[in-house]
């Protein structure tokens, strides 16, 4: 990196270098090798807050959460009822909804995983889901990672009662897809269990949205087609180029390239999905197989 630096011709401030940091804070984020991850101090501070009791205190809350709502699956679906308490003319009622809505929302950001680095040159999967008020979408990428860096998770524990067992090393994704299959691998024993590299199918990042007015009246099929077509958009900077799983648990979804004799809207809609053909295969899973993003509906 310094090479770069010096044949770019830049330099540096010493003062505001971080040089051979195991992480650094950058944005009220955590940044290490592993990925992005929330500043422990930022939420435990959201944690520490009590339930908003004006509009204003609202506003606030939602401004701060939604700023780590990549690290939030189905938040749009999540903070719902809050929402609907920003909407001109709504007379505000703080109910049993609403504390559920805020509790759930401080949860899930306090539970929030690692979103990992992309990594060049591999495929991803993109999952999505669609409800009657929202769709989210959740985009992932099978990477391999050092045993070590599993401390702490359930999946250490395993590894290590096989490896201690003297098995063979277990398959820890679950083969989708048949052109695009990203799990064509064989993860093997090393001498050390700590420098085992096994593959994992690590969260890149969430993100999901409600519907706006109109689109509340879509039918299942539009629903389930806007959502993956919003996928496709949001992430192109990650995926264009690249082999996609596009996963959902709704089999109609894989006909969508082929929209054109149904209405204007899906036609619209099917021409984004053939931009990324032939790297996008489009994979129907049954919910217990999409549990990653079916909480939606």
């Amino acid at each position: 990196m310094l090479e770069a630096i010096e044949k770019a011709g830049l330099t540096l401030s010493l003062k505001k270098c971080h040089l051979f940091y195991g992480s650094i804070l950058l944005l009220g984020h955590k940044v290490s090798h592993l990925g992005l991850s929330t500043h422990v101090e930022k939420v435990k501070a959201i944690m520490e807050l009590e339930h908003p009791w004006k509009l204003s205190q609202l506003q606030a809350f939602l401004g701060v959460v939604v700023y780590f709502s990549a690290f939030i699956p189905y938040y749009a679906s999540v903070c719902t009822p809050l929402f609907q308490l920003l909407h001109k003319g709504h007379k505000w009622i703080w109910g049993v909804e609403q504390e559920h809505a805020f509790q759930a929302a401080k949860s899930a950001l306090n539970s929030s995983p690692v979103l990992g680095h992309p990594m060049e040159g591999l495929p991803y999967r993109l999952y999505t889901d669609a409800s009657d008020e929202a769709f989210g979408c959740t985009l992932q990428q099978v990477q391999p990672i050092k045993v070590k860096d599993l401390k702490g998770m359930c999946t250490y524990e395993r590894l290590r009662k096989v490896y201690d067992s003297n098995l063979k090393s277990p398959h820890l994704v679950a083969t989708i897809g048949t052109t695009k299959s990203d799990s064509n691998f064989e993860d093997e024993w090393a001498l050390e269990f700590d420098d085992i590299i096994v593959h994992v199918n690590q969260v890149i990042t969430y993100w999901s949205q409600l519907f706006k007015n109109t689109e509340t009246w879509y039918s299942t099929t539009e629903h389930e087609a806007l959502g993956g077509k919003e996928g496709l958009v949001k992430f192109q900077p990650f995926i264009e180029g690249k082999n996609i799983l596009l996963i959902t648990e709704y089999s109609t979804l894989q006909w969508a390239r082929m929209y054109e004799n149904t209405n204007c809207q899906l036609t619209a809609w099917g021409a984004i999905f053939s931009t990324y053909v032939p790297k996008l295969e489009i994979v129907h899973c049954a919910s217990q197989v999409h549990s990653n993003i079916d909480p939606l509906s």
